[in-house]
């Protein structure tokens, strides 16, 4: 998949370790479904609520590895920051997600999950749109803030998501 973009979207190789994976899929989750105590149990996905809850978590997770992934190449590359201050900028989102996250867990106790886990999204969602706007000319404040923003919607998302 990371060789799409060089050797074509519909390129045999790429078809063809598509199949591959998918016929794998389907060779674990044929089991699956004749045994007493699956692995993973199909019918799960069934379930509204549950099917939502990992369609959001992946969704979540796509937009926190994207963070992850991208943030140091524009630090270092992009704004010429050494590796050491471009971690340590990085830290300003795991630290309101640490801070956070256990304050919306005690708080999807009491109010359910689906107002903070959507909640949580939506600032995720504002936190992306802010380091999208970013430039050459970006203050490091702002890159601080827009990822503790990122860091607060994942903070208050993962709790109440995960939660029974």
């Amino acid at each position: 998949m990371n060789q799409g973009h060089a050797i074509g979207w519909l390129s045999p190789p790429l078809i063809g370790a598509l199949s591959i994976g998918g016929d794998s899929y389907g060779v674990f989750l044929a089991p699956e479904n004749h045994k007493d105590y699956p692995m993973l149990d199909p019918s799960l996905f069934k379930q509204a609520r549950f099917r939502s809850s990992v369609i959001s978590a992946i969704l979540n997770y796509i937009c926190v590895y994207s963070i992850t992934f991208l943030m140091p190449f524009y630090l270092i590359q992009g704004l010429h920051l050494r590796t050491s201050q471009a971690g340590l900028l990085l830290t300003s989102m795991s630290i309101v997600m640490a801070i956070v996250a256990p304050i919306s867990g005690a708080l999807s106790d009491r109010l359910g999950t689906r107002l903070p886990a959507a909640c949580g999204m939506a600032t995720l969602a504002i936190g992306l749109f802010l380091l999208s706007r970013m430039g050459a000319e970006t203050l490091i404040t702002q890159i601080a803030l827009s990822l503790s923003i990122a860091g607060l919607g994942i903070g208050v998302f993962i709790s109440p998501n995960t939660a029974p």
